[in-house]
């Protein structure tokens, strides 16, 4: 039995869907996923989808990843819905919501997983989740984890894209290798001011409001094997009257931290910075990383913060961990300009 369909309105959907409108652009933001499936399957497992699809980052409250629309076929809204940029249909294949979806490209062995583009209307992407007649509700919390892999990384793709646009300042890296002893790959836009030996690097920008995005680079003598949350952000608040265009403190009841492996390893912390100014009250995400080199007897303080108003903040914290993943110090910065 077809548990997912609703047999007093299958006629009927099979007629709003037969046809497209292809003549439009895809709108809607990036951030946006419309997912198109009957409600008995969706009410079940919609906690599940939302944990999996949309995880919450630190921002400056936490914020989803994505914001997840559900609207069922028989809504007659899906018919304006089905033109956003990122649409997932969910069921059988027989569905009339799936079943354009697999004239592109066909699903193979079920559950499955089909991208294609430009279903409903021009520069879109559609992801189907394909399911079985037999327990289509289980056979969707299985593929969850690969749902919501594919869906970030094609998020990241579109952001680094975006990043990288004015391209990548290969010649502002090379120059970092010689004279600072790091490199770090940014894009054109980007500006350098150097505050003692502080390095930092400024995109502030006006669109549609404000954004600004900073990066910081500090150093001092020693390795220090056993970096701390604390001393993260200790190092940051000594920068703060010198180093950034406000004074920002740190909100401690909102840090997350991991270590970092690979070369170099370290510390990552990541939180919430506020204006020092009560007359400006500001806030935005900070991530900060420690990181010794040994080759040079150093230690790194390597910070990023954004500011951005009424925006969505996940890409713009992934192209600033982008950036912050291109550090390299000693040898190994050498090896990045070569």
């Amino acid at each position: 039995m077809r548990s997912t369909r609703l047999a007093t309105f299958a006629a009927a959907s099979v007629a709003l869907l037969a046809c497209t409108d292809r003549g439009r652009l895809a709108h809607g933001e990036a951030t946006s996923l419309i997912i198109v499936a009957v409600d008995t399957l969706w009410s079940p497992v919609e906690s599940d989808v939302a944990t999996a699809l949309a995880p919450r980052h630190v921002a400056v409250t936490d914020e989803a990843s994505f914001v997840i629309t559900q609207i069922s076929p028989a809504d007659p809204a899906w018919r304006d819905l089905r033109n956003f940029r990122q649409v997932i249909p969910i069921g059988l294949a027989t569905d009339a919501w799936v079943a354009p979806v697999l004239e592109k490209r066909p699903a193979g062995e079920l559950p499955a997983i089909v991208e294609v583009q430009d279903v409903w209307a021009n520069g879109q992407g559609v992801t189907a989740v394909v399911l079985p007649e037999s327990d289509p509700q289980g056979a969707l919390r299985s593929v969850l984890p690969q749902l919501g892999s594919l869906l970030d990384q094609r998020f990241r793709q579109y952001a680094l894209s975006r990043m990288f646009a004015s391209r990548a300042d290969t010649a502002l890296r090379d120059t970092l290798e010689r004279t600072a002893g790091f490199s770090l790959l940014l894009p054109n836009v980007y500006r350098r001011t150097v505050v003692g030996s502080t390095h930092v690097f400024r995109h502030h920008a006006e669109m549609g409001g404000e954004l600004m995005r900073t990066i910081t680079i500090a150093s001092r003598p020693g390795v220090t094997a056993s970096p701390t949350r604390q001393m993260a952000i200790t190092w940051r608040d000594s920068l703060s009257g010198t180093a950034y265009d406000l004074l920002q403190t740190v909100d401690t009841a909102h840090i997350q931290e991991h270590t970092l492996e690979g070369d170099p390893a370290g510390l990552e912390v990541q939180g919430v910075w506020q204006s020092a100014d009560p007359g400006w009250p500001a806030a935005g995400p900070f991530i900060d990383r420690i990181v010794s080199c040994p080759a040079q007897n150093r230690t790194y303080l390597i910070d990023a913060w954004l500011f951005a108003p009424g925006k969505k903040k996940y890409e713009y914290m992934i192209q600033l961990q982008t950036i912050l993943d291109s550090f390299r110090c000693g040898a190994a910065a050498a090896a990045a300009g070569a």
